[in-house]
């Protein structure tokens, strides 16, 4: 097995055959449109929940249960107050919550000022979220502190802060309740840009990476690319048992940003005892 150079990629060779693997985000395929019990819009409105009548996003999302798989139809959705996932799937039922195939599906904040109040944020456990993307956030794209939650085919861009941020806020962010297990991948996440903007926690550019890992633990992101983001492409540093593999990143790194392209490596310092935080990066 050999590592090429530049856009990194895998090459295994089996008697006559050759499997490459390129690094960077793969087309995923969609979920076929009879499987969806619900649809909602940007428009929508009642509980009908079908694709002739969809019903409101809000709503809809937030009372699914085990098993519910969620379409949001083709548009751009008004973000103007924050939207937190509470309600979880379970590992044999997660909710997917996906956009339409084939059409744009982004959560836009744009109505509300950099550094405003409002965020979008999945608290709660297996759920699936395709094919959908989040721009001009107030703040952060989308936080992640629940537990085994899969990113797919996901965009991110233009936030006033890291496109996508994976976070546990207990007293012990390492203590597996939190932000354990989740997945990030096949995704494109550029220009998060915290420059300039008021709030001191911005740190004029220092903030904003494409995806950031707080803490957590066993966090997997792969097949992707980050670019132009304030700070760093990818920041894993504080989370624990962390995997970034088959992703790219560019250009990144500006006014007050770092400009790492990866960064990884820690010791938990506030932790009793301390302890590494054993994240790896490859093929990337």
């Amino acid at each position: 097995m050999s590592i090429i150079t530049g856009y990194s990629s895998t090459v295994s060779s089996v008697g006559n055959i050759t499997d490459v693997i390129m690094a960077g985000p793969r087309k995923i395929t969609p979920t076929p449109l009879n499987e969806f019990n619900k649809f909602v819009s940007v428009t929508g409105s009642g509980t009908a929940y079908t694709l002739a009548n969809p019903g409101v996003w809000t709503t809809g999302i937030s009372t699914a249960v085990p098993g519910d798989k969620i379409c949001l139809l083709g548009g751009q959705y008004p973000f103007v107050a924050n939207f937190h996932m509470l309600n979880s799937g379970t590992a044999t039922d997660p909710i997917i919550i996906e956009g339409y195939p084939g059409k744009i599906v982004m959560f836009d904040g744009s109505s509300i000022a950099p550094g405003g109040s409002g965020t979008f944020a999945v608290l709660c456990n297996y759920t699936r979220w395709r094919n959908i993307g989040w721009k001009k956030m107030p703040n952060v794209g989308v936080r992640v502190s629940g537990n085994y939650n899969i990113l797919e085919g996901v965009h991110a861009y233009d936030n006033y802060g890291p496109g996508i941020k994976i976070i546990s806020e207990r007293v012990n962010p390492y203590d597996l309740v939190e932000a354990t297990g989740n997945i990030i991948r096949d995704f494109i996440v550029y220009r998060n840009f915290d420059e300039g903007t008021p709030q001191p926690w911005f740190n004029n550019g220092g903030n904003a990476d494409g995806i950031t890992c707080t803490n957590g633990t066993g966090t997997v992101i792969e097949f992707g690319i980050s670019f132009d983001n304030s700070d760093d492409g990818y920041d894993i540093w504080k989370t624990q048992d962390g995997i970034i593999r088959y992703c790219i990143a560019h250009h990144n790194g500006y006014a007050n940003g770092n400009g790492n392209g990866f960064k990884s490596g820690s010791i938990m310092s506030n932790l009793v005892p301390p302890r590494q935080n054993n994240s790896i990066v490859e093929h990337c």
